[in-house]
């Protein structure tokens, strides 16, 4: 039986539903996916309003949206950390 959070989510007054982040090698059971399009920027928030829906965000090593998801999910180096820096900060 899968856990129920119902008693959590009314005892701290939340009104949007929770998010949870998978790594998991199939995909099929989190559908309907949505992802960011190949070879362009997306900020995983960008997708918020698709969570509301029900829809899934599907991050890959090859399609991660933005950076700072690639760098923090896959290790992938987009930028150098002066420039990171300069992109937080400027």
């Amino acid at each position: 039986m899968p856990p129920d959070q119902q008693y959590l989510i009314e005892k701290a007054g939340l009104s949007l539903p929770l998010i949870g982040v998978y790594d998991a090698p199939e995909v099929a059971a989190f559908e309907p996916l949505c992802s960011p399009q190949p070879g362009k920027w997306a900020c995983p928030f960008m997708f918020f309003k698709s969570w509301q829906r029900g829809q899934t965000l599907l991050l890959t090593h090859e399609c991660y949206g933005c950076g700072g998801a690639g760098t923090s999910l896959f290790d992938q180096q987009t930028r150098t950390r002066e420039e990171y820096v300069d992109f937080l900060y400027g």
